[in-house]
């Protein structure tokens, strides 16, 4: 339902060559683990019904690591910290 209506907004806009690979993508045939760097984070926010199953395995994201569940995901930075990911979070900056 949510693919369809995705990709009749994307055919309106003229993307036509997108929804057709939207529309034309397959899924795996089983989906990845939790990986071991999230568990406890994942367990600790609300595990399977906070967030669902993963979708991806880790990927690396601003010197860290995300994974993707269908619900929601988990970054975990540099430092070795775990919290929800937000992709839309200024970079941290530091002074000069």
């Amino acid at each position: 339902m949510v693919l369809a209506q995705v990709a009749g907004v994307l055919a309106d806009a003229g993307l036509d060559q997108t929804v057709r690979r939207l529309t034309s993508a397959t899924a795996g045939a089983s989906r990845p683990p939790l990986d071991p760097q999230f568990a406890d984070s994942y367990t600790q926010l609300g595990g399977l019904e906070a967030f669902g199953h993963p979708f991806t395995p880790p990927i690396a994201h601003r010197g860290g690591t995300v994974q993707l569940c269908q619900l929601g995901a988990l970054h975990r930075d540099p430092a070795g910290h775990t919290r929800l990911w937000n992709p839309l979070a200024a970079p941290v900056r530091r002074a000069a």
